[in-house]
């Protein structure tokens, strides 16, 4: 496990899970979240959660304190990357919305979110944790290599190379 602590909580320690696990989507963009993802999720000081996308192929859900974490690295990246940042900002302010987890233990992803990774209609999801955040995508494209470059497209892969995703 990889070990974490939340930023602006003193005190409060944790191991990020590292599992995947495959998961539904239905017609209507409700998410089934396996129990394990929701009880990690519910151990969090706060639980609100933020759903976002830098590359257009992958939905990623951050608690809100993650979220606000990777902002931070991700505008210090963008001030070296002035070319890159531009198109991953824009997905980011465009597809980021508050999403939250219900009594079903579903999540619905907004519309224009789901429209623009591909995950309108329904689908085999892959959901993984990753750096303190959840991703979501077609089980299909997940098996993808990460370094394969028609995977990834040239802003993604300096933010991983730059360790931010």
């Amino acid at each position: 496990m990889e070990t974490g602590s939340v930023p602006d909580t003193p005190g409060f320690a944790f191991d990020f899970p590292l599992f995947a696990d495959e998961t539904t989507i239905d017609e209507k963009g409700r998410v089934s979240i396996p129990v394990r993802h929701k009880e990690f999720i519910t151990s969090l000081p706060a639980k609100d959660l933020v759903a976002v996308t830098v590359d257009g192929k992958m939905a990623m859900i951050f608690p809100l304190i993650f979220y606000k974490e990777f902002l931070k690295q991700f505008e210090a990246w963008a001030k070296l990357n002035p070319i890159k940042a531009p198109a991953a900002r824009t997905n980011l302010n465009l597809y980021g919305c508050p999403v939250a987890i219900d009594a079903a233990d579903r999540l619905l992803l907004p519309q224009k979110l789901r429209e623009k990774v591909g995950l309108a209609g329904k689908h085999k999801l892959c959901l993984a944790w990753v750096k303190g955040r959840l991703e979501l995508t077609k089980a299909e494209v997940y098996a993808q290599p990460s370094n394969d470059p028609v995977a990834l497209n040239d802003s993604v892969t300096s933010l991983v190379e730059a360790g931010i995703l």
